[in-house]
């Protein structure tokens, strides 16, 4: 069990009905485990909230009428909004590499792109 100020979290080990109980290779097992659990609670607290917020944007980004994307500074995509999916599917002037940078219909026009990105 780990308990602090933000709350209580607890692992428990079950045994099936009727099975033995547990031996000192379990328990120490446990105890052996118990730090690295402890930790991916500790990580878990720090990036929840991250993830949250995270997920907050992007469903803001959805409810666009317009196309989003998010690139990187190399130019690849690492968010679109469904509306932004619609128009690289269309296939019209826009479309996204197999590495998943985006790229225009022309060169003149993907110079521009990749100034604006």
């Amino acid at each position: 069990m780990l308990r602090d100020e933000r709350g209580t979290a607890m692992f428990c080990m079950q045994r099936a009905e009727g099975a033995e109980p547990f031996t000192n290779d379990d328990i120490s097992e446990m105890e052996r485990q118990a730090p690295h659990l402890r930790r991916a609670v500790q990580l878990h607290r720090v990036f929840a909230p991250m993830r949250r917020a995270a997920a907050s944007f992007t469903e803001v980004l959805e409810r666009l009428p317009v196309g989003v994307l998010l690139t990187d500074q190399a130019g690849r995509v690492w968010h679109r909004n469904s509306a932004a999916r619609e128009i690289v599917v269309r296939n019209d002037g826009l479309s996204l590499s197999a590495g998943g940078v985006l790229s225009a219909g022309t060169p003149l026009a993907n110079d521009r792109l990749a100034r604006l990105v």
